[in-house]
């Protein structure tokens, strides 16, 4: 014991002199490049002395002095240059950094060797004075054109912390040191008076020895940076970016969090401790399964489990015996399954469990890790649970095989995809994404006629892999224009699918006919990562929507500010749309990493930020490309952008009624649903066939925009109520949207697609659209009528015509904190959560909207608590 003691004070006597050590210097590298930096300060130094020592005896005169003075060193300041602009930037890129610093020390060695030389050969003076010239030119030279860049260069590398602390210690400390100690040794060593010949030769063999150890240190160097080099670079690029806490200090700080009441605080800790490895975690996890916070036990029964800390097996027994909470319970007994060699009797008692969450847990556990007869028993217990008529037992049993992850239980889940309960349903839809099992698949598919389950089929079919790729492949050969949306969300799914085969679907749909599909396979792909194999139908995608941009820009001359306003902003909407699709097809060929710094670049306001990003676009791309993609980012001179667009433009444009004509032509391969909507509605009046062909449009806007009477005003502001119809057109419901304040910053043509998903639903007076503690996920827009909200007989508000409500239910389904009533008869607009949260998942533009929203009410209703207390 006493040795072990003794040998634990030697360690932390040790760690103590490492801490010292590492505030000054940092790491074994770092102590090493200012030993480094501080013997090549000190045979500089030397070099100088001697140097100017002999230039002394020669020149009596100081006028002679000055101009000797003044031509060697601007001699000197010339080759430096001439060095570093041609020389430097080769040499380091042949030889590499450590290499690149050994350059100046060898130079020195061979002409230190060649004056110790002189001394046993009959040479005068002069030459041994010439000699050092030779030393001090080189000495200056390689210094400042190659020694000290490269040098500083070695520490950019490193994160920013060390990196400073390393300048700061060379600059700050080693130099200064290192001419403290140069003056000391020459001022000892050469007292005035002496022989200057006699001094020079000594000196010759004193700087020979310190340039030997300035090679046997660089060659020391070598070896840690090296190591240090390729840690930084994972650590940066590569590594994660978890907080590590390895040293004492930090982990007596996580150990103190440990007794926080503050349940977050002590899960955090317990959380950096097991990503940072801290000895005998088992016994922090003992502790911290009989806190007070059911949510850290619940935490410290998941650590265990993940650790496998098997010696705390009797903890979580007792655990399963006594705890009170039943999701804690839950989760010991699985942790004990997984842990325990054999299943102990209180478990398979849990079999006959009145309470469904611990029978389940029991027989997830036993499944996994039982005996032959644990499996059959629990497997019994399952089947009674499958063949139950009580929904909360069918559900249990479907969690369970969805819990076990076993893709041969798939046959208990066939009986659920034609069970009365849509709630089932989707429990079922759900498991079967998560087994990816292919005889499942069918069964999956089918609840696709249920509009209700289309959108839990799209997030379970990613979970089935490659066998979806040939059903998408299928419904993607009989495309038409009324489905563009359900294919650009079968896109979607492909593009989570993580095999060879969904990218080739993906380049072979790059092509489509369709924008929308186009638009998918760009996210789906650039969310991938993806880099291209063949880039030459990605060189012909650039091309076109090059010309698209360019067309663009050419009708936009055409067009009257006032009166087509809406075709202008749907214009300007498509062309930033283009200018993406073609930024993100060159990160498929170019840089991924500059060309998305590019594309933010050139969204910001910042002047010096697009600037900057104007300058990355034209280092990447090649100069062709670059003509024609940079004139629709800068737009400086209008008479020459006018020019360019002439040049570059493929179709003609002669009149303001052109372009109408053309946008409809082209239709929905190059332009979104409401770009051609008001088109449509500018044509009123012209009877063209381009306008009338969109009168039998299988997409319901356009057919709905096309049949409309040329007398309709579309007006965004005040539009007319169509009073006794249930059902709206869809360009009423992106006017409602945009005139909502929840949408109000989100384009007209993202809205199509809300739109789409938006179900008019009807309310009498009186009638209670939701209850306080029903589960919601709905949220409600009034377009006529009124709705109360409420708590029981206290009105909390009313609301009107635009206004929305149960906006919280879309990001956190929750039982509702307050009932809302229709106060007159009402036509609202429902949208439901899961399609809803797909969109937003797809259009940044929604998410950001209502994040705004929800941001500015929350101010509100601080604005009103201060004003209550202040009250």
């Amino acid at each position: 014991m006493q040795g072990g003691h003794g040998g634990h004070q030697e360690h932390h006597r040790h760690e103590r002199g490492g801490h010292l050590f590492q505030k000054l210097f940092g790491s074994k590298l770092d102590v090493t490049l200012a030993l480094l930096s501080a013997i090549a300060m000190i045979s500089m130094t030397v070099i100088d002395y001697a140097f100017l020592s002999g230039v002394k005896q020669r020149f009596h005169s100081d006028v002679e002095l000055a101009r000797f003075l003044g031509f060697f060193f601007a001699l000197g300041s010339a080759i430096t240059i001439i060095i570093k602009l041609f020389l430097s930037g080769r040499l380091v890129k042949k030889f590499g950094v450590i290499r690149a610093l050994l350059v100046l020390p060898m130079l020195l060695l061979i002409v230190s060797i060649a004056i110790i030389i002189s001394n046993y050969v009959s040479v005068t003076g002069f030459t041994v004075f010439i000699l050092f010239g030779i030393l001090m030119m080189v000495s200056e030279v390689f210094n400042y054109a190659l020694h000290n860049p490269v040098f500083l260069a070695m520490f950019q590398p490193l994160d920013l912390h060390r990196r400073l602390q390393g300048h700061t210690t060379i600059k700050g400390l080693t130099d200064p040191f290192s001419l403290g100690v140069a003056g000391i040794i020459l001022y000892y060593l050469f007292p005035p008076g002496g022989a200057q010949q006699s001094d020079l030769v000594f000196i010759s063999y004193l700087f020979l020895a310190s340039v030997v150890v300035w090679i046997l240190t660089l060659l020391f160097v070598r070896k840690h940076y090296f190591q240090t080099l390729k840690s930084a670079i994972y650590n940066r690029f590569l590594g994660t970016t978890q907080v590590q806490c390895n040293d004492s200090e930090s982990v007596a700080i996580l150990r103190d969090k440990l007794v926080s009441s503050y349940p977050e605080d002590v899960i955090y800790a317990l959380e950096l401790m097991r990503q940072s490895g801290v000895d005998n975690i088992h016994e922090v996890l003992q502790q911290q399964i009989s806190s007070d916070s059911e949510v850290v036990r619940g935490y410290a029964v998941k650590l265990i489990k993940e650790q496998e800390c098997r010696q705390l097996l009797p903890d979580l027994l007792n655990l399963i015996r006594t705890e009170s909470s039943v999701p804690v319970r839950r989760k010991a007994i699985i942790a004990y399954c997984r842990l325990a060699e054999e299943a102990h009797d209180v478990i398979i008692d849990l079999l006959g469990s009145t309470d469904l969450n611990l029978r389940s847990a029991a027989i997830c556990g036993l499944i996994e890790t039982g005996g032959i007869e644990e499996i059959v028993l629990s497997g019994e217990s399952l089947l009674a649970l499958v063949g139950s008529e009580d929904e909360l037992e069918k559900l249990a049993a479907i969690n369970i095989i969805s819990d076990l992850k076993i893709r041969k239980f798939y046959r208990p889940l066939l009986r659920f995809f034609d069970d009365d309960s849509l709630t089932v349903r989707k429990a079922v839809i759900s498991a079967a994404g998560v087994l990816g099992s292919e005889r499942l698949l069918p069964s999956v598919l089918k609840q696709r006629e249920d509009s209700r389950l289309s959108q839990h089929v799209l997030e379970a079919l990613p979970g089935f892999g490659s066998a979806v790729i040939p059903v998408v492949r299928g419904e993607l050969q009989g495309q038409d224009e009324s489905n563009c949306f359900n294919y650009a969300s079968l896109i979607n799914v492909v593009g989570k699918i993580d095999t060879h085969d969904a990218i080739v679907l993906l380049e072979e749909e790059s092509e489509s006919h369709w924008l929308c599909i186009r638009d998918a396979v760009l996210s789906a792909l650039h969310s991938r990562k993806y880099h291209a194999r063949d880039q030459e139908p990605w060189s012909r995608s650039i091309q076109y929507d090059l010309a698209l941009a360019y067309n663009i820009n050419g009708s936009l001359r055409f067009l009257v500010p006032g009166t087509d306003k809406l075709v202008i902003d749907a214009l300007n909407f498509e062309l930033n749309r283009a200018l993406n699709r073609i930024l993100t097809t060159l990160s498929f060929i170019y840089s991924r990493e500059a060309l998305e710094r590019v594309s933010r670049g050139i969204q910001s306001e910042d002047k010096e930020r697009r600037a900057n990003a104007i300058e990355t676009l034209d280092n990447v791309l090649p100069d062709t490309l670059c003509s024609k993609l940079l004139p629709l980012v800068e737009k400086h001179d209008a008479g020459m952008f006018d020019s360019m667009i002439d040049r570059y433009a493929t179709v003609e444009y002669e009149s303001r009624d052109d372009v109408f004509k053309q946008i409809l032509v082209t239709g929905n391969r190059a332009f979104h649903a409401w770009t051609l909507t008001v088109c449509l509605y500018q044509t009123r009046g012209l009877m063209c066939k381009e306008r009338e062909t969109y009168t039998h449009s299988p997409h319901l806007m356009l057919r709905q925009a096309a049949q409309l009477s040329g007398d309709y005003k579309l007006d965004m502001k005040h539009h007319t109520d169509t009073k006794g119809q249930s059902d709206l057109l869809e360009i009423e419901k992106v006017i409602i949207l945009k005139s909502s304040v929840l949408f109000t910053e989100t384009p007209e043509e993202i809205l199509v697609e809300v739109a789409q998903i938006l179900k008019p639903i009807r309310f009498a007076e009186g009638e209670a659209i939701f209850e306080k503690g029903e589960y919601g996920d709905k949220m409600y827009i009034i377009y006529e009528g009124e709705v109360s909200i409420h708590d029981g007989d206290h009105v909390l508000s009313t609301l009107g015509r635009r206004d929305f409500f149960g906006e919280l239910a879309l990001l956190d389904p929750e039982p509702r904190s307050a009932s809302a009533t229709a106060r007159s008869s009402c036509l609202l607009l429902e949208l439901e959560q899961t399609p809803f949260y797909e969109l937003m998942a797809e259009r940044n533009e929604v998410s950001n909207g209502i994040m705004k929203v929800l941001a500015r009410r929350i101010r509100e209703d601080n604005i009103k608590i201060m004003e209550l207390h202040s009250d």
